[in-house]
Parts: C-alpha cells; structure tokens; sequence
C-alpha cells in the first residue's frame, strides 16, 4: 500500500522502493536534456552527468521527439538505464 507524505522528497530517496522525478522533455544543443527546475533540477545538482547521460539515452531511443518511456534506477549513477 503506497505512504504519501508532503514535504522534501530527498531524504526518502535512501529508503524508497521507487523514486520517480518529473523531467522536461527537451534535449539541449549540448544533448543534455533541460532540467532547470524543481525536483529535476534537484536531481542535475545532485547526481552530476544526470542530464547529459538521460539525454544520450533519449537521444538513442527515439531522437528529439517521441514516447522514450524511460525509468532510471535510484541506485543512480551505478544502474544503467533503461
């Protein structure tokens, strides 16, 4: 059965079953893709080579536009994508 709390997400994500951000979809000329603001943002800071690494990934999956269905593992940067 699911807990939902309001608050900081971060100090859940050591003990989380599943730890889910909301990112843009845009992929920088750089190929990283855009995560400038709130949790996304969070998560670039937090886990440098995020952005530019989910932007390869979508970049390979499907190019600029598309459904890439992506889930990243929260043992990030260890887990590979997928």
């Amino acid at each position: 059965m699911p807990h939902f709390q309001r608050g900081d997400m971060w100090p859940a994500f050591a003990t989380a079953d599943l730890f889910l951000i909301t990112t843009n979809s845009t992929i920088r000329k750089d190929g990283a893709l855009v995560m400038g603001r709130g949790i996304a943002r969070q998560a670039r800071d937090r886990f440098p080579g995020l952005a530019v690494n989910l932007g390869r990934y979508i970049l390979n999956t499907c190019g600029r536009l598309g459904n890439y269905g992506l889930l990243v593992s929260p043992r990030w940067p260890e887990a590979k994508l997928g």
